[in-house]
Order: C-alpha cells, then structure tokens, then sequence
C-alpha cells in the first residue's frame, strides 16, 4: 500500500518562501521525502500536491499507477502515465 502524507512545518526563516511543507510518500522499496517552500501555507501546499504525480510515477518505475483497478486517476498527465507510457509528451 502507498501512502502519502504532507505536513506543514513551522519555523522556517527563508525571506523568499517562508512557508514549508514535508512530503512523504512510503510504500516503495524506500520511504520517500522532499520539501516544498512557499509564499504562503497554501501555495506550499499546493506546490507538494502538483508534484505527487511526478514522483509516484518516478518512484514506480514507470510501472502503471492505478487506484483499486482503476486507471483514470486525473493526474495532469491523463491515462498516458497509468498506462506504462514513459514518454508523457507522446
């Protein structure tokens, strides 16, 4: 089972992007984290949420990606990732 998890983080002092959320996504053959910075707590978040497609296919090695047999998960890159295709733009 995969899960995915994002915690927003407190104390962050960077003037450009003060805000941060963690990332963690577990299930893989290794546990899986990454930070995101943001202008405010929302556009952090956002930012982590845009990316957890990208590295859920990364980190499935191209494999398909479903949900409970489906293939349509929405991700921005439609079908054409959940099918195994490693070429997105093809």
């Amino acid at each position: 089972m995969i899960s995915i998890a994002i915690a927003a983080l407190a104390g962050l002092t960077h003037a450009a992007a003060p805000y941060r959320v963690r990332l963690e996504i577990s299930g893989f053959s290794k546990p899986y984290h990454q930070y995101f910075n943001g202008v405010d707590p929302i556009h952090a978040l956002l930012t982590a949420l845009w990316m957890v497609p990208d590295i859920v296919y990364m980190l499935a090695g191209g494999a398909p990606v479903t949900w409970l047999g489906s293939k349509g998960l929405g991700f921005r890159y439609g079908d054409r990732l959940t099918d195994g295709n490693k070429d997105p733009t093809a």
